[in-house]
């Protein structure tokens, strides 16, 4: 009985895919980006980057072509999401970084780079198994055996 729903959901979101300007989940501006509902300023580095998110599900994950616009903002994760940069009220294509287009300083990498990765270990729940971690071997570590 809850396949025929699912059919009927991802049959709705392709159609509101195909809907969306440009055919994709990612708005093709700056400006269009920061007005979007779907997308969440989550984060500004010191150096400016905006960081925007949204959250989407596992089904429509997998419902993005490798080859499409949106693949390049899509972090698959146990919580998938897209992630898009903002610098100088343009969007920053991660990809074409690392193929050598150098549309940020290195300052501004390297804070891009550091709170993605952040928020990549907050997706899989990384951040808080490393958390108790730490806790545990902070306490067992500060024990003394004589």
């Amino acid at each position: 009985m809850k396949k025929p729903i699912l059919i009927v959901s991802l049959v709705i979101s392709l159609a509101l895919f195909g809907c969306s300007e440009g055919g994709g989940l990612v708005p093709r501006t700056a400006a269009k980006l920061a007005a979007s509902p779907e997308f969440k300023l989550e984060h500004t580095t010191p150096s400016g980057v905006k960081c925007y998110v949204r959250e989407i599900t596992r089904e429509m994950a997998n419902t993005i072509p490798a080859d499409s616009r949106d693949s390049h903002f899509l972090e698959k994760h146990k919580q998938p999401y897209l992630q898009v940069f903002v610098c100088n009220e343009k969007i920053v294509d991660v990809r074409a970084l690392k193929e050598g287009n150098r549309a940020l300083n290195t300052q501004q990498a390297m804070e891009m780079t550091a709170w993605g990765t952040k928020r990549a270990m907050a997706a899989d729940g990384v951040d808080k198994a490393t958390e108790a971690d730490a806790v545990r071997r902070s306490i067992h570590l500060g024990q003394r055996y004589y």
